[in-house]
């Protein structure tokens, strides 16, 4: 990953190199990173590749140079991320001993973390979303989908069992979904891989944490696919159904 270690990964996500210039076009965690250095923090950066994170090398990569990075840091560390950042986050401490981590942290903190996941997910692998983008949604679909982050943001099998995230069915009717959406592969992965990844991601990581978001914001929250036929769906143009419990892009409940 980018600068591991630094801060470049994860204060710009995207620049323009121009000639000896480097114009930074998305801003992420810079003035964070500033605004705790000024108060006497030592920051680390821990950027992952947002398209690959699920990838079983990359992932089990990613946890040990994680750990060293915090053992090299030294004290007590205080773990803070962003979205995804949360579940991955999770996720590692959660491969940690009780031991380690009462060696090593502080707390965690996690900001807009999709913990239980976000329906905006499930709609980027079924409709796709255009974020602005002057482009078709099936075309955003085409590349969202092999964005594996996206996958793992995809609404939590446990927290939405019984709510109605997709036509008036709850988590487990998300495989056969993405199924009747020609995501054949997605669904398999949904059922196996990536059940198993959030088991070991929803349990209690052992330390204290921190979750901080938005609220009273319209979030989206449950889909309705008009049904065509008796296995299809016209996944172009579902009816979203919001409330107002999120931060506009993860709902209430996660």
């Amino acid at each position: 990953a980018k600068d591991w270690g630094g801060l470049k990964g994860i204060n710009i996500l995207d620049q323009v190199d121009l000639y000896l210039l480097n114009v930074p076009i998305v801003k992420y965690f810079e003035e964070t990173s500033k605004r705790l250095g000024s108060l006497g923090y030592r920051v680390y950066g821990a950027p992952y590749d947002f398209r690959r994170i699920l990838e079983p090398q990359y992932l089990h990569t990613f946890v040990p140079k994680l750990e060293k990075l915090i053992e090299e840091a030294g004290g007590h560390t205080i773990l803070m991320s962003h979205s995804l950042g949360g579940p991955v986050t999770s996720y590692f401490l959660n491969q940690q001993s009780k031991q380690w981590k009462k060696t090593h942290i502080d707390r965690f903190i996690g900001v807009s973390a999709p913990m239980g996941g976000a329906t905006e997910a499930l709609t980027a692998c079924l409709t796709g979303m255009t974020e602005g983008i002057p482009v078709s949604k099936a075309f955003m679909r085409s590349i969202e989908k092999r964005y594996a982050g996206i996958l793992w943001m995809i609404n939590e099998p446990v927290t939405w069992r019984h709510l109605p995230v997709i036509n008036g069915s709850g988590s487990e009717d998300i495989p056969e979904f993405l199924g009747y959406a020609g995501q054949s592969q997605m669904a398999d992965l949904w059922n196996t891989y990536i059940r198993s990844i959030w088991k070991k991601t929803v349990r209690d990581p052992g330390v204290d944490i921190y979750l901080v978001h938005g609220s009273d914001v319209k979030t989206l929250f449950s889909l309705e696919y008009p049904q065509t036929g008796i296995h299809d769906y016209n996944f172009n143009k579902p009816r979203e159904i919001y409330e107002h419990e999120g931060d506009g892009t993860v709902p209430g409940v996660s």
